[in-house]
């Protein structure tokens, strides 16, 4: 049987059904297969639940994935087989995010309302493999606030309705610990670190981010980075007040957790 597309329709993958029926028994078992795979992956409907047992799951699972490829770097990896494995971590969101409107445009589902990359990870996805490209320690030290303070709090208060194996959780998930994992990598391989004044620099920067997305967001009545009303599954913006005073009460949260993802790097320099 010839190789499938990259992504298929469901309307599609019961035609190549059809076709294959005709055939041999071989190919009927194989386009079967395909079939009840990628049906469940376009229409599972297990419902996603914060902090149930497959939420923690995917953490702990994350987590020693990122254990495990930091300790295999540093033990047997030189300085160029480093680099391109992080260069490869940081492609794996961007390549997600535009997989992701892939398969929703050939599914017929695809919004500028949602899906576009206007989101602040999803832009980030894009970013990150220019920051490995120019090796920018600058740029790092925006992201790694943004990527720590932001992207963390999407882990741990996912805004996704479905669970696993649904397609949505797949690209959420791989978006935005593939984020984590990619630039805690340039802190434990390739020993970046992020300087005092990176924290403001993040928050200026993130300010600018903030005012351009929202005038988007009023000029085509969309909701990127929840600028027009918070997120309906909820998240820690739900202790910040109602809108628009979740806006300004959670520039004091960003600047709480820039400097709490900053103290490890302020003790270092201490020890040193």
């Amino acid at each position: 049987m010839p190789l499938l597309p990259l992504v298929l329709t469901l309307s599609e993958l019961y035609a190549l059904h059809l076709r294959c029926f005709a055939s041999n028994k071989i190919c009927i078992l194989q386009a079967s297969i395909v079939v009840l795979s990628m049906e469940y992956f376009y229409t599972s409907i297990n419902e996603f639940a914060s902090f149930s047992l497959e939420h923690l799951f995917v953490i702990l699972a994350y987590s020693l994935f990122a254990i495990g490829t930091f300790v295999f770097a540093n033990k047997y990896l030189n300085e160029q087989g480093k680099y391109r494995l992080g260069f490869a971590l940081a492609l794996i969101p961007m390549l997600m995010v535009i997989l992701r409107m892939y398969v929703i445009y050939r599914m017929g589902d695809f919004s500028y309302m949602k899906d576009l990359p206007l989101f602040i990870c999803r832009l980030v996805s894009f970013i990150l493999p220019i920051m490995l490209i120019k090796k920018s320690k600058s740029l790092f030290g925006i992201l790694y606030f943004w990527v720590m303070a932001g992207t963390s709090n999407a882990v741990i208060t996912p805004d996704i309705k479905f669970g696993l194996p649904h397609y949505e959780s797949i690209f959420y998930w791989l978006i935005h610990i593939g984020l984590i994992v990619s630039i805690l990598y340039c802190v434990f391989v390739f020993k970046w670190r992020p300087s005092r004044k990176d924290i403001w620099r993040a928050f200026w920067w993130a300010n600018g981010y903030l005012i351009l997305i929202h005038l988007i967001n009023l000029f085509l009545g969309t909701n990127y980075s929840y600028t027009m009303f918070k997120p309906v599954n909820g998240s820690i913006l739900d202790f910040f007040g109602p809108w628009p005073i979740y806006l300004l009460t959670g520039q004091f949260l960003a600047l709480v957790l820039f400097a709490l993802f900053y103290l490890p790097f302020l003790k270092n320099k201490k020890v040193k």
